[in-house]
């Protein structure tokens, strides 16, 4: 009751070519494909320096002071050492 919802967040599908969609392994491929995340990336107009400044732009609304931007989910370790 006493949160404060600062956005609805921010999804960005990006922009793959088959090529690098047919590297993935067999499994990965079937659950990409039954999620419709294959579909989405191929169809997608975004390329990774559009989604950059979206997400960039996104944070930059959201948190002013500059590495002060909180990390959660359940993937985090690894989106620290991506960002890292």
């Amino acid at each position: 009751s006493e949160l404060n919802i600062l956005g609805d967040g921010l999804d960005v599908v990006i922009h793959t070519d088959d090529a690098a969609l047919s590297s993935m392994v067999d499994v990965v491929t079937q659950m990409h494909t039954r999620s419709g995340l294959i579909e989405e990336v191929r169809t997608s107009t975004v390329d990774l320096a559009t989604a950059e400044d979206m997400v960039l732009t996104y944070i930059r609304d959201h948190v002013k002071q500059a590495k002060t931007a909180p990390l959660a989910g359940n993937s985090i370790a690894t989106d620290r050492g991506f960002i890292a």
